[in-house]
């Protein structure tokens, strides 16, 4: 099912709205294919580092944890599973560190009107409290 919902999602062309720039059909979204392919590197990387946790996963569970924007929160533990949809897989799972090419990328699919499991329509996420 992922390896088909890539395939569709780099296949599916993108089409903007008409915005105020002249009418020429073009936006600021990124392209659809690139976001599949850009998914599969930032996806692949993580994998490659083992997925580097920061912490136990009862520690995770039991610890204070705060709502920041996506924006803001380079560098912090993520509490929750952070998860694009399209396809639908985990991109950050709790006690993994969020990069600056996840929070980018992120943001990206939220632009192009894909949704992401773990950022609340106010655009913040659950990470764990600074010690």
């Amino acid at each position: 099912r992922l390896f088909d919902a890539l395939i569709c999602l780099q296949r599916r062309p993108y089409t903007a709205a008409v915005t105020a720039n002249g009418g020429t059909g073009r936006s600021n979204a990124p392209d659809r294919a690139c976001l599949g392919q850009r998914y599969n590197a930032l996806l692949k990387r993580q994998i490659e580092s083992c997925r580097r946790e920061l912490y136990e996963s009862r520690e995770i569970m039991d610890a204070a944890s705060e709502r920041v924007r996506l924006a803001d929160a380079e560098g912090r533990t993520s509490k929750c599973i952070i998860a694009p949809y399209p396809p639908g897989t985990a991109l950050i799972c709790p006690g993994e560190e969020i990069t600056r090419e996840a929070v980018d990328f992120l943001a990206d699919v939220i632009m192009a009107g894909g949704s992401v499991h773990g950022v609340d329509s106010d655009g913040t996420v659950l990470v764990l409290c600074r010690k």
